[in-house]
């Protein structure tokens, strides 16, 4: 079954014109507008579920849930950036957005089954999800699934087989990273972050390929971007004090690199030429950093847009087979600290 993007791609014109012209709502040339209709009829476009909706007792919206208050107030323009690529799937279809944020990270799973429930009371027409505890995923993911709401789950931790997810796959960006300090001649570098495994396995298997010394300095999680950077502060002292054994540093975010470049400047390293340093995220700050912060960056639009076309399949039928799975990778962005 043909979609908007399907019928936009052929008629040559944006998917916005293609519904305002299946629509008949809004200005659309009448040559264009016959041949965009035209091309409807030939694919066999039949129109969203979201008129459909009101048969079957549901609402017209996609329901986001983010599980942490902390994490959605301290994460720059990532879920802005990924909610503007739902969003312009999901504007064309006439479809509309409600955003379920909780105000504590739900490792508790009753507190997880009780914001669930809720969502399932408000009968939206698909559920896109962020990532929790196993487990407890699992049994939220089953209970979406018996009440017939399709659901998206975005993470870069792990994936369930059996269910729909994009993953956000770091590992390109950290290889491309530790590559390229590789080639710059470094061989002593070392890692600042958490045991998380997107971040921390790329770099233990790129330190063992290269026969290199794995060099892991563990950190809490769950900080706020200013205790990043005064986090980055206090290991750039370490550095200092143990007169800057190592040539480069992978931080676990920009917030982290930038405090640590910004200590060893103003004691005199020369960066990138005593040390290279690679942020993650690729946030505002890099720009504030100077040099500027080369930084792994995460392709945040094309994440919501991946997850909002996901959903659209399925809520239409298109696609009946579980578990399909996606990859988003990340990339490295280049500056002057490496």
């Amino acid at each position: 079954m043909a979609g908007l993007k399907d019928i936009a791609i052929q008629a040559g014109v944006s998917i916005k014109t293609a519904s305002r012209a299946i629509r008949g709502e809004g200005y659309v040339a009448a040559e264009k507008k016959q041949r965009i209709l035209e091309i409807a009829s030939s694919l066999g476009y039949v129109p969203n579920r979201a008129a459909q909706s009101l048969r079957s007792n549901r609402s017209s919206e996609i329901t986001m849930v983010i599980w942490s208050l902390r994490s959605f107030k301290f994460s720059d323009n990532m879920y802005l950036e990924q909610m503007s690529g739902v969003e312009s799937i999901l504007e064309p279809n006439r479809l509309t957005m409600k955003v379920r944020v909780s105000q504590s990270i739900a490792e508790d799973e009753s507190y997880a089954q009780e914001v669930i429930e809720g969502v399932i009371r408000n009968r939206p027409l698909g559920v896109i999800l962020y990532p929790l505890p196993i487990d407890t995923l699992e049994k939220l993911l089953k209970k979406l699934e018996d009440n017939e709401i399709p659901t998206i789950v975005i993470s870069s931790v792990y994936d369930v087989p059996d269910y729909d997810f994009v993953t956000i796959r770091l590992q390109s960006g950290v290889n491309a990273a530790l590559e390229l300090m590789y080639r710059n001649g470094r061989r002593k570098i070392a890692y600042i972050g958490t045991t998380v495994g997107s971040r921390l396995n790329p770099y233990n298997e790129f330190v063992q390929k290269n026969k290199l010394e794995p060099i892991h300095f563990n950190m809490a999680g769950g900080l706020s971007p200013i205790e990043h950077y005064e986090l980055g502060i206090e290991f750039a002292e370490r550095f200092l004090a143990e007169n800057m054994p190592y040539e480069g540093l992978l931080a676990y975010n920009d917030y982290l690199a930038f405090g640590f470049i910004q200590k060893l400047r103003q004691e005199g390293i020369r960066i990138p030429e005593q040390i290279s340093v690679v942020g993650i995220d690729n946030n505002n700050v890099c720009m504030l950093c100077k040099p500027n912060l080369t930084s792994i960056s995460y392709p945040h639009f094309k994440i919501g847009e991946l997850a909002a076309e996901m959903l659209m399949e399925r809520i239409s039928g298109k696609r009946k087979v579980p578990g399909r799975h996606e990859n988003a990778k990340a990339e490295l962005i280049v500056r002057g600290s490496v």
